[in-house]
């Protein structure tokens, strides 16, 4: 599932590194619902895998250090990708070329998170 997942990421991510001044909101509209379904596929059972092995009585506390782990995490990330996107495309004061220029490195930043995300995925614990 997780590899799905990324695959369907990975795909929603690409056009979005190729959007110019003239690519309809409908479009990226679209694009960002399908990357953002994809997100659901890929937290999830990373999530769920990090519960496995855990004694039943430990499970409050590990919910609560998960959580935590998953919150600083993404808000690193979000951070990161914003500072790359202000920086690139030079604030306010930046062209639209340039305002663009920093959501496609933004974008490129995210595309090569989920394909570092392969290697933790494949070494998920399989159910069978």
């Amino acid at each position: 599932m997780v590899l799905l997942s990324l695959a369907v990421a990975l795909i929603g991510s690409v056009p979005l590194m190729l959007m110019t001044d003239q690519t309809s909101m409908v479009w990226i509209a679209l694009i960002l619902f399908v990357r953002g379904i994809s997100v659901g596929g890929i937290n999830l059972p990373l999530t769920s895998d990090a519960y496995l092995g855990i004694p039943e009585q430990q499970l409050a506390e590990a919910g609560v250090g998960i959580n935590i782990i998953e919150n600083v995490g993404s808000s690193f990330g979000s951070a990161l990708i914003a500072t790359i996107v202000a920086t690139i495309g030079l604030g306010n004061h930046g062209t639209v070329q340039q305002q663009l220029a920093g959501f496609h490195a933004g974008f490129l930043v995210s595309i090569i998170v989920l394909l570092l995300l392969i290697g933790p995925a494949l070494k998920l614990s399989q159910k069978k």
